[in-house]
């Protein structure tokens, strides 16, 4: 049986996980999860 707000949530839930992809790549691609990045946190002043 085809339950009409099943489209909704599909785009929603997609929606999210590609939020989610995009945060993680930007994260990776500059440098977040580094080592040395838990340092540069104690050195801002």
């Amino acid at each position: 049986m085809y339950w009409p707000g099943s489209f909704i949530v599909i785009v929603v839930v997609s929606g999210i996980i590609l939020t989610w992809a995009g945060f993680l790549i930007w994260g990776w691609r500059t440098g977040q999860f580094s080592e040395e990045a838990k340092y540069r946190v104690m050195d801002d002043d």
